[in-house]
């Protein structure tokens, strides 16, 4: 039950790091980071949070940088970014996504099936294995 639980986690984690952005997406003109650099090195919370995956026998581990499309509050349409952690032993990867500032989806009051639905993956920013 366990193998069938990590394999379909991988299979999850492959199928979100094939997508692609479509062409008709603007992207928003501010990011989380400065593209010159490492992400990860610039955003501490960030960094915080992939040291933890970095521990030995933790397995395969991706940060990703997503464009989401929604609504704000006052109705309009808004494209932001947003950043996704994953490693194939995590049971919920929704808990793994993080706004630009570091609130996970559930702090920023987004649902992770909307989220899944609306967000595109601009570029994987880290893979390693651990």
């Amino acid at each position: 039950m366990k193998n069938l639980l990590c394999l379909l986690c991988l299979g999850f984690i492959l199928s979100i790091s094939s997508c692609s952005v479509s062409e008709s997406v603007e992207l928003p003109k501010v990011t989380c980071f400065n593209d010159n650099s490492s992400a990860i090195e610039q955003l501490p919370w960030l960094k915080t949070v992939v040291s933890e995956f970095q521990k030995p026998k933790s397995g395969p581990l991706q940060v990703v940088q997503y464009v989401y499309n929604h609504k704000d509050s006052t109705g309009n349409y808004k494209l932001e970014y947003y950043i996704g952690v994953y490693n194939s032993s995590i049971s919920n990867p929704a808990s793994y996504i993080y706004t630009c500032d570091g609130k996970t989806l559930g702090k920023a009051s987004i649902d992770s099936s909307d989220f899944y639905a609306k967000a595109t993956v601009v570029k994987v920013l880290f893979e390693g294995s651990y």
